[in-house]
C-alpha cells in the first residue's frame, strides 16, 4: 500500500532511470545493465522497469521479447508488493502473452490491485466476466458491476461504456442505455456511437429520427468501427427510403462494404437484391 501511494504521488526518487531516459548511460545496455544491478540488489522499480523492458521488442537486442525474464522481474516486484507489477501479472495471464491463458490466475492479480482503487485492474475484472474461459464463466451481472467501477474510478473504453449501456436496453430502460451512449460518444468511441444511431433508428429511449441514425452510422464508421454493422443500417435506410431517398444502387454499395466486412445480414440481403 505505501508503494502504491508513493508511486502515486509521483515518488519515484529512488530510480532516476524509471524515465528511460537512454542516454544518461550512454544506449541502451548500458541502462539496462544499470537496471539488472539495481534489481538484483531488491530495487522494486527497477525490477519493474526491466520486466517492462524485455517485453518491448524495440528495447531487446535480438528484436524478440522476452516474456520468460519479464515474467521473473514482475514475480520479484510483486514480492515486494508492488502493485503495478501485480497488475502486469495479471495482464500477462489474460491475454496468454508469454504463459498459458488463465482468467482465474489474472483475477487473483487484478484484484490485489482492484483494492487500492487501481481502475485499469477493474477494468480487465469485467473483461474477464464478460468472456469467461474454462476456469471463469460468464456473468453479466459481475461484468457490468466491474465496469461501472472501473468507470466511477476513471478508467473505461468502448467496450465497458458499451457493455453498461446495453445491459440498461436489455432491462428495458433505454432513457440509461442512452445516457452512457452518449457518454461514449464524448469519448469518441465508435460503438456506442453506431448504438446511438441504433437509438434514433428504432426510437429507443428517443424519438424516431432516421437522419440523426445515419449520421451516427457514418460518424461511428469514420471513428474505425469495423463489424459492418454501420454499412449495413445505412443500406436498409437507403433501400427503404428511410430520411433519405430510397436509392437501391447506394443501399447495395452499403450492403456491399457491410458484406466486405463479415455482416451476415448484408450477405443475404444481396442475396435478394
Amino acid at each position: 500500500q505505501l508503494l502504491f501511494e508513493n508511486q502515486q504521488d509521483g515518488d519515484i526518487n529512488s530510480c532516476v532511470y524509471y524515465a528511460r531516459r537512454f542516454e544518461d548511460f550512454e544506449g541502451l545496455e548500458a541502462y539496462k545493465e544499470q537496471l539488472i544491478l539495481k534489481a538484483d540488489r531488491g530495487d522494486v522499480f527497477a525490477q519493474n522497469e526491466l520486466a517492462l523492458c524485455y517485453l518491448d521488442e524495440n528495447l531487446i537486442s535480438d528484436g524478440a521479447a522476452d516474456y520468460d525474464k519479464a515474467l521473473q522481474y514482475f514475480q520479484m516486484a510483486a514480492a515486494q508488493g508492488y502493485f503495478r507489477a501485480y497488475y502486469s501479472i495479471g495482464v500477462r495471464y489474460y491475454t496468454g502473452e508469454g504463459v498459458e491463458k488463465n482468467y482465474q490466475i489474472a483475477e487473483n492479480y487484478f484484484k490485489r490491485v482492484e483494492a487500492m482503487g487501481y481502475g485499469d485492474a477493474m477494468l480487465y475484472l469485467g473483461k474477464i466476466y464478460k468472456r469467461g474461459d474454462g476456469h471463469i464463466e460468464k456473468n453479466q451481472s459481475v461484468e457490468i458491476g466491474w465496469f461501472k467501477k472501473a468507470l466511477e474510478a476513471g478508467r473505461h473504453d468502448d467496450e465497458s461504456i458499451n457493455q453498461i449501456a446495453r445491459d440498461y436496453s436489455d432491462k428495458g430502460n433505454d432513457s440509461e442505455a442512452l445516457k452512457y451512449w452518449t457518454l461514449g460518444e464524448e469519448y469518441g468511441y465508435p460503438y456506442c456511437i453506431a448504438n446511438l444511431g441504433w437509438a434514433y433508428r428504432w426510437g429507443k429511449g428517443v424519438a424516431v429520427d432516421y437522419i440523426k441514425a445515419g449520421e451516427y452510422f457514418k460518424k461511428a464508421i469514420e471513428k474505425g468501427s469495423g463489424n459492418g454493422y454501420e454499412e449495413r443500417n445505412l443500406a436498409e435506410l437507403y433501400k427503404n427510403g428511410d430520411g433519405v431517398t430510397c436509392d437501391w444502387a447506394i443501399a447495395k454499395e452499403w450492403y456491399e462494404k457491410a458484406a466486405a466486412k463479415g455482416d451476415e445480414d448484408a450477405i443475404a440481403a444481396l442475396k435478394t437484391m
